[in-house]
Parts: structure tokens; C-alpha cells; sequence
């Protein structure tokens, strides 16, 4: 059969039309992927990567500094990247040249353990416009014979301002160099909510967890601790502007002077606390420079706290002379009462105030101010400051206790108790309408004539006083409580879950007496 032209054509259009719909969208589905994956020259980049891709964090970080933006690389929550291989020079990432964030979400980032390993160190950021932020991100184990063991923040003393690194609830851990065993800071450093532990500086080389060369470094609600030096500034070790806020400095060594840190330029410390760090000169800080201390501790250093001349602008306390302050409400020669660096809540570690430490309520609420006179509004572990009339000293606030209701062997008034009854004590803990007892950690509680004595040997959840709300009610040996014959009163105190400290006190008459 014959057909005309436009036959023919009305034949054809329909697959025509189909074949073409198909090509359009296949060709747009391409055009996505590549725009995916490249991202434009100029445009901010997202990478997300996935656990142990150390290829693919390589190429996000080369991409990010080629396109020249403020990119942001994702890493796989608690994952690990273990490096294996130097990637330039004697660094196992590329060196971050623009505006870079990576997000940890509690992953670590390490160079291998394994034998045969080549050294290098983790990163490098490089002036004029390198400028890193870790999130909550480890970088552990680097390794090498030049600056800056984990991160090597490199400006030659030029573009300081612009070349920046920053830390926020991370922590740098395990790792070795020739200076600055942790971080070696030419370019401005900032860390806050983080830790900076267990470096190492090899040879004669300075600065076991930090050294501050020629930059701007700030630590703020941060901790400091177990860096070794052979020389000095075990902990840092500042050449140029250095301020830490509610920071600890604690157990680190050095084989000279300053074992927790050595000053030669412009060091200042405010509601921080220094101690138990060890060198033969200044155990706690050795100054060649100007050293502000303010509403600081330092103390039980080895063998001295201080060394060289100290400027106070008031409420430090020293545990030794050495130190020779002379500012308003300073104590020398005082003991501070601190317990051992501990996790006691927040992201960091710190040395909690004993009960009685003269450091408690002991600065002014018109001085709780950092050296330029703005408010510190809260310690180290994010608690707010003051907790009563006036701010403690030091790095940690002594949260207000929590007063509550408690019923000593419940509906047996007057709570007669034999000393030397081989049985238990029943201690309730009420709800009422400002306290829930339910909150509480039992494990932290202590009962006797202190509150101080007896651990609970079990405990449960009752309503003992039949008002509707659930109770806490702990049993507690009676020979471990410490009650003596004559005692008329007995308190307990624990935490709740959330940290808040309580104590409650009830009365109790002793029996069996003679």
C-alpha cells in the first residue's frame, strides 16, 4: 500500500515522540550525577563519608580546596579512618589550603599502628586561607620528626589572622613530634570543649601538647593533660598570645622547666586550674614573660608551683609560696582541696572542689569576669556560675546541693537505731512537689552521721509514704553507717542522675546503749 508523506510521518511520530521522551530524561538523570559529584567551581561542597574511607576523605579534602569555598566534609558517626601511607611531604592528608569543617560525630581519624608504618603526622593547614574546624572529631597517633605531631597549623609568622584552626569537642591524643608533640600553632587556634592528651615531643623539643610559636591561641572549657617534653612546657609551651578560660592544666611533665606550661610571651589564665604537672623548675608554670592570673588555681605542682615574676589580678589560690602573689583575696601557701582529674560531667575532665575548699564562694560577684572584665557565666563543664552569692576558684563550679526530704525507717518515729545491730537501715528519700526521688543515682549515695559513710546494699522504688508518688528506699548496714551511741541526727547525699547534687538529714535516737 501506497502512503503519502505525511502517512509515513504520522506512522513514525509516535515511537518517535516515546524514543525522545526517554533520551530527555535519561540525559537529565546524568546531568545530576555529574553536578553530585562535581561540585561547580565557587560553589559550597557536602561530602559525606563513609566508615574507613580514607580514599574517598583524600579526594573530599582535595576537592574542597580546589573549589575554593567553605566546604563541609561528614564523617560516619564513631567511625574510623586509619591512615597507612604518607600522602605528601610527611603528612597523611592533604594540606587543608581554604575553609574546611569536618564533622566527626565521635570519629577518629589515626595513622596506623602497624609495623612498617611510615611517620607523619596527621594534618597541616597552610597560610594564607588554610583554615580547619573539627566537630567532634579524635585525631590520635600521628607521628613525626618535624612541628606538630597531630595538626601543624603552618603560617611562616605571616597571615596569622587568616590561617586558623578550631577545635570544638574534640581531642588530639597519642601523638609525637620534635615540638608541639599534639598541635604546633603558627596561625590562630581555638579550642573549645576539648582535649589535648597523652603527646609526646621527642629529642630536646618543647611543647608536649601545644606549642604556641608565633599565632593566637585561645582554650576555652578545655583540658590539657599527660604531655611529655624533654625540655620544657610539658603541657604547652607559649611564644606568643595565649589565653585559657576555664581550663585545666593537670599531670603533665617536662624534663626542665614549666611542667605544665613555659611562658616567653603573653600567657593569661582566668577561673583555670593548674596541677599536678612536674618539672625541676616550676612544676605547675614557669614565666619568662607577662603571666595574668586571675580567680585561678594552682597547686600541689612538683616541686614548686611557680617560677619567675607573676602579675595577679586577684582570688587565685597557690598551694606553695612560689608563685608570690600579692593581688586582692590571693592565697598562697593554701591548699585548695582538689580531688583527682576526673570526668565530672561535660565533655572534659576536671578537678572537682572538695567539701571546705577555701576556693568555694571565694570570688566576688562583681570579679567573676574574665580579664576584660565580661561575665564567665558558667565553669568548665558548662555549669552555671555563681551557684550562690559568690563564684568558686578554679575551673569547676560546686553545684548548689539539692536539699530533700528524707525518712529514716520509715513510720517509725523516732527512728530508734542499736549501733551494733548486724542488721539494716531503711533510709527513704521522698518525692515531693519540687523533687522527684526517682532521679536518683543510687550509687552515689552516701549515708551516715556526715553523709559521707555508708553505701547502699540495695535499693528499690515504693511509694513509703502512700501519697500517690513513687519514693526511693535504701537499706544500708548499720555497723558500716558509723553511728555511735549519743548520735542524734544522720544525713545522706548522693546525685541524681543528672549530676545535681543532694543531701537530706532526718533525726535518730541510738538504742542498746551503755
Amino acid at each position: 500500500m501506497n502512503r503519502t508523506n505525511d502517512q509515513r510521518n504520522d506512522l513514525l511520530a509516535p515511537s518517535y515522540k516515546k524514543a525522545s521522551r526517554s533520551t530527555l530524561v535519561g540525559f537529565s538523570l546524568l546531568i545530576a550525577v555529574v553536578t553530585t559529584l562535581l561540585p561547580d567551581v565557587g560553589q559550597a561542597a557536602v561530602f559525606n563519608i563513609s566508615d574507613g574511607d580514607v580514599a574517598g576523605l583524600i579526594a573530599a579534602i582535595n576537592t574542597a580546596n580546589s573549589n575554593g569555598e567553605a566546604d563541609t566534609i561528614n564523617l560516619a558517626a564513631g567511625g574510623t579512618y586509619t591512615l597507612t601511607a604518607i600522602d605528601n611531604a610527611d603528612n597523611g592528608l592533604p594540606i587543608i589550603t581554604s575553609k574546611i569543617t569536618i564533622n566527626g560525630s565521635g570519629a577518629t581519624i589515626q595513622r596506623s599502628s602497624a609495623a612498617g608504618t611510615p611517620n607523619f603526622r596527621i594534618l597541616r593547614i597552610n597560610a594564607p586561607t588554610g583554615d580547619l574546624t573539627l566537630n567532634e572529631l579524635i585525631i590520635r597517633g600521628g607521628r613525626t620528626v618535624g612541628s606538630g605531631g597531630g595538626i601543624f597549623v603552618h603560617t611562616g609568622g605571616i597571615n596569622i589572622a587568616s590561617t586558623r584552626l578550631t577545635l570544638v569537642n574534640s581531642t588530639v591524643s597519642g601523638n609525637t613530634a620534635t615540638t608541639g608533640g599534639g598541635i604546633d600553632n603558627e596561625g590562630t587556634l581555638t579550642l573549645v570543649n576539648s582535649t589535648v592528651s597523652f603527646n609526646t615531643v621527642t629529642g630536646s623539643g618543647d611543647g608536649g601538647c601545644i606549642r604556641n610559636i608565633a599565632g593566637v591561641a585561645t582554650l576555652t572549657n578545655s583540658t590539657v593533660s599527660g604531655n611529655t617534653a624533654p625540655h620544657s612546657g610539658g603541657g604547652i609551651q607559649n611564644f606568643a598570645t595565649l589565653t585559657l578560660t576555664n581550663s585545666t592544666v593537670s599531670g603533665n611533665t617536662a624534663g626542665v622547666a614549666g611542667g605544665g606550661m613555659r611562658n616567653f610571651a603573653t600567657l593569661t589564665l582566668v577561673n583555670s586550674t593548674v596541677s599536678g604537672n612536674t618539672a625541676p623548675f616550676g612544676g605547675g608554670i614557669y614565666n619568662n614573660g607577662t603571666l595574668t592570673l586571675k580567680n585561678t588555681i594552682v597547686a600541689n605542682n612538683s616541686p614548686t608551683d611557680c617560677g619567675g615574676v607573676i602579675t595577679s589580678l586577684g582570688h587565685n589560690i597557690v598551694s606553695d609560696g612560689s608563685c608570690g602573689l600579692p593581688g586582692s583575696g590571693d592565697m598562697n601557701s593554701t591548699d585548695p582541696l582538689l580531688d583527682i582529674l576526673a570526668g565530672n560531667g561535660g565533655p572534659t575532665q576536671t578537678h572537682a572542689l572538695l567539701s571546705g575548699s577555701p576556693a568555694i564562694d571565694a570570688v566576688p560577684l562583681a570579679d567573676c569576669t574574665d580579664a576584660d572584665g565580661n561575665p564567665i557565666t558558667t565553669d568548665q563543664r558548662g555549669v552555671a556560675r555563681p551557684q550562690g552569692t559568690a563564684c568558686d576558684i578554679g575551673a569547676y563550679e560546686v553545684e548548689a546541693e539539692i536539699t530533700v526530704a528524707i525518712d529514716i525507717k520509715p513510720g517509725s518515729f523516732p527512728n530508734s537505731i542499736n549501733p551494733q545491730s548486724k542488721g539494716v537501715i531503711p533510709v527513704a528519700i521522698l518525692t515531693t512537689g519540687t523533687f522527684d526521688a526517682t532521679t536518683v543515682d543510687p550509687t552515689t549515695v552516701l549515708f551516715g552521721p556526715t553523709g559521707t559513710e555508708a553505701a547502699p546494699v540495695h535499693s528499690a522504688l515504693a511509694d513509703v509514704d502512700e501519697d500517690g508518688d513513687t519514693d526511693m528506699i535504701l537499706h544500708f548496714n548499720t555497723q558500716g553507717t558509723g553511728i555511735v551511741c549519743g548520735d542524734t541526727s544522720a544525713s545522706l547525699t548522693g546525685e541524681t542522675s543528672g549530676g545535681e547534687a543532694i543531701e537530706g538529714s532526718d533525726s535518730i535516737n541510738t538504742v542498746g546503749c551503755k
